[in-house]
């Protein structure tokens, strides 16, 4: 059974990068759990593709993000974790 979430959601967005133009990707996770997976996962993913992911929870409720399988290309990717509006101040990891 789901709890209902309250009617102040907390947003916190999570960036992978990259720099140039490319494919858009990215989503809503939303309640208890979810999973997020770039385009093409288990393969690699496109060139400059540009993906990002809004997570919503209870505004009392924490966050954790478990990676099982993850890698960037070097000097190439980046992935940043916000809290909240996509903001300097907001900057959690990078």
């Amino acid at each position: 059974m789901q709890t209902p979430l309250p009617a102040s959601p907390v947003r916190t967005p999570v960036f992978p990068e990259s720099q140039g133009t490319g494919q858009n990707c990215g989503g809503l996770v939303q309640g208890p759990n979810g999973t997020i997976e770039s385009p093409g996962f288990p393969h690699g993913y496109p060139n400059y593709a540009n993906c990002t992911w809004i997570i919503i929870t209870g505004e009392r409720n924490r966050i954790q993000l478990s990676f099982h399988t993850f890698a960037l290309e070097e000097d190439f990717d980046i992935l940043s974790v916000y809290d909240g509006q996509l903001q300097q101040g907001n900057l959690k990891v990078r």
